[in-house]
């Protein structure tokens, strides 16, 4: 039986068929769907979102669809035969003629892209590719073939042209600009290889900009073979953050103010950074010189100031020498003018003190101290005897601030006498403390650290904008010199303790509506704040010219020492230390006070309020019956004037020894 599948004789070779029996089609029916389809592709040809073209040599347009028509706005018979240069923009007609011709001869991987005029004058601007077709009059038995046909694609790029125009416009512009900003500028990518730098830069460095790009910055810029730590934009690469600062750099020949800041290209997933150096030099030379002129001007000032204040003693030392050698016949008389004369020399150690807090003779003693506690206890002292109105308030918890409680209580109190005399008809000062983040200087603003914040705010007369830089001077002062000793000397010797504990001080002020005084004090971390506290003594003695000494000899044991002239100022001090949870250490009370209670008699009150108070009595007066039994009287020791420091050091280490009973 033969095979059903057996091809019919009347296949090419090479041929088959499909197995089985085939369906049988009517001629009619083939003809039928072969129009269908014929249909179907014309229509999808007129309505493709892309312009054809069949074209001679000639430009000629044999053939076209709809949307080609649509594109210029004409109909296909407008189309037809016509030169397909009569619709390309006149000006562009002689370009688009020679490079047709090229595209005629060999498609193949060329396009053009020219701008075509519609009918009501307007223009788009289309992309032309193209292919050989076959002449509908070729044959493959003809000897002599007609040219090919060329069919035209065309897309509407308008749009698209316009956005690369625009994208090379702003290029252009950038670089333009980048390179005629007078700031030298280089793109550095995470591997610090130059990436790019403006043409300031490059004449900088005297070299072409394509002789650094795809070099190490640091190889460029500093000669080194790693970048230094201190650069800014080695400190912006690890931080990931923008960061300032400035220096002189050697091969830049110049003094440069420079910005880091990290940045993602769009394309990459890497970390690059922008750098800005902009040249400083000449300015600060200028500060330089300002500086110089200023310094020169506070030496005048401090030499003129000195002078005055010594002159004036020594006037009064020198009267009271040739008094007591003219009545050296009367021992009494020449006594009293020595004891004068003793007395002026005391008035030359405090000068002599005060000034050498600008030296390191005047270095602190610093140990944790609570701040609020200590500003609620100058405060009022510093304010007294006017009708300034005093608000004291704390924005969150403060950690302890590490300082010299004493030499801050001076400067404290030094910023609130020029602010009492601000303001001699009264008004509101308000004194605000709160914890912080702020930078180590006011120069640097990259390391962060915890400082304690004091801001002294008050409503007086203000300072003039070209009189505030001069504030810190020594011996800078608006008011008459007249006698007073040292006057100009207070807000001096305020910044210069600030400076001294790592801290520092700037003034705000406005002519006529007061000044502001912001102080910035180094914190202590929770780790450095559980050291025991140092030794604290309260010394009650009216004779203030012992204080000078007795502040010497307890500082140089590491210890915090407060003085009360009389019994009222001591029981104020030592309920505030109590209130606070730093009571003192001990106590150092004077027998006797001028025009008040003694030591007894405070001690007694004192008991009242801290049964466990250890006080030790002070007197002048070696006949004193507390003298020879002070545990009969309250006292756990007492010292007759004048003291020996190896007395006082010994009395310090009893006191300070927690083994030691508190009485007798």
């Amino acid at each position: 039986m033969a095979s059903s599948s057996k091809p019919p004789s009347n296949l090419a070779a090479g041929q088959t068929t499909l197995l089985g029996n085939p369906p049988t089609l009517k001629p009619h029916s083939a003809h039928i769907r072969i129009k269908r389809s014929l249909d179907r592709c014309l229509e999808l040809y007129h309505r493709s979102p892309v312009g054809y073209l069949v074209v001679d040599e000639d430009t000629r347009i044999l053939h076209a669809n709809a949307t080609m028509g649509t594109m210029l706005a004409v109909t296909l018979s407008e189309l037809l035969f016509n030169q397909l240069s009569n619709y390309i923009y006149p000006t562009d007609r002689q370009r688009f003629t020679s490079r047709y011709l090229a595209l005629y001869q060999d498609p193949v991987g060329k396009e053009i892209e020219i701008r075509f005029q519609r009918k009501d004058g307007s223009f788009f601007i289309g992309q032309l590719t193209g292919s050989h077709i076959r002449s509908e009059l070729s044959s493959p038995q003809a000897i002599h073939q007609p040219p090919p046909q060329l069919l035209i694609s065309v897309v509407d790029v308008t749009i698209r042209s316009r956005a690369e125009r625009m994208i090379l416009s702003a290029k252009r512009q950038w670089e333009q600009t980048f390179d005629a900003v007078p700031d030298l500028i280089a793109i550095i990518d995470e591997n610090q290889v130059i990436r790019r730098i403006n043409q300031p830069f490059a004449q900088r460095l005297s070299r072409p900009p394509e002789a650094c790009v795809g070099r190490k910055c640091h190889d460029v810029i500093y000669r080194k073979p790693a970048c230094p730590t201190d650069c800014p934009h080695f400190q912006s690469r690890q931080s990931g953050t923008p960061v300032r600062g400035d220096r002189f750099i050697e091969q830049l020949n110049g003094h440069f103010s420079i910005f880091a800041a990290p940045f993602t290209p769009e394309d990459l997933s890497e970390k690059w950074g922008i750098v800005v150096y902009s040249d400083i030099s000449e300015r600060k030379q200028a500060e330089r010189e300002l500086l110089r002129s200023r310094t020169l001007e506070s030496i005048g000032c401090l030499a003129g100031g000195i002078a005055h204040d010594y002159n004036n003693l020594l006037t009064s030392l020198m009267g009271y020498i040739e008094l007591a050698k003219v009545n050296r016949a009367d021992e009494a008389v020449a006594a009293t003018y020595l004891d004068h004369a003793s007395d002026t020399l005391g008035h030359v150690r405090e000068l002599t003190s005060r000034l050498l807090t600008f030296s390191s003779g005047g270095l602190p003693h610093r140990m944790p101290a609570d701040l609020q506690k200590m500003v609620e206890e100058i405060a009022p002292l510093g304010l007294s005897g006017s009708n300034v109105k005093l608000e004291v308030s704390t924005e969150g918890k403060l950690l302890p601030a590490s300082v010299d409680a004493l030499q801050i209580k001076i400067a404290l109190r030094n910023i609130l006498i020029n602010a009492r005399e601000a303001m001699p008809q009264g008004g509101d000062l308000r004194i605000r403390l709160r914890q912080v983040r702020a930078p180590a200087s006011p120069s640097e603003d990259r390391r962060l650290g915890d400082f304690n914040e004091i801001q002294i705010a008050d409503e007086g007369c203000g300072i003039p904008a070209s009189e505030v830089d001069k504030v810190f001077d020594p011996y800078y002062t608006t008011k008459a010199r007249g006698t007073d000793r040292g006057m100009g000397l207070g807000l001096a010797i305020a910044y210069s303790i600030f400076q001294q504990h790592e801290g520092h001080i700037k003034i705000q002020s406005v002519p006529g509506k007061g000044t502001t005084v912001t102080i910035h004090l180094p914190a202590v971390t929770n780790d450095a704040s559980t050291t025991a506290p140092a030794p604290r003594f309260l010394i009650m003695d009216d004779e203030t010219e012992l204080w000078g000494y007795l502040e010497q000899v307890f500082l140089g044991k590491e210890c915090e020492v407060d003085f009360a002239a009389n019994g009222v100022e001591a029981l104020r001090l030592y309920l505030n230390a109590l209130s606070g949870g730093r009571p003192y250490t001990g106590l150092l009370l004077d027998l006797t006070i001028d025009g008040g209670d003694g030591g007894v008699s405070v001690l007694r009150e004192i008991h009242e309020l801290d049964p466990d108070a250890r006080a030790v009595a002070i007197s002048g007066d070696t006949a004193a019956a507390v003298l020879k039994d002070p545990a009969g009287h309250g006292f756990l020791d007492a010292l007759a004037k004048p003291f020996r420091i190896d007395d006082l050091h010994s009395l310090i280490d009893r006191l300070a020894s927690q083994n030691t009973p508190a009485y007798q």
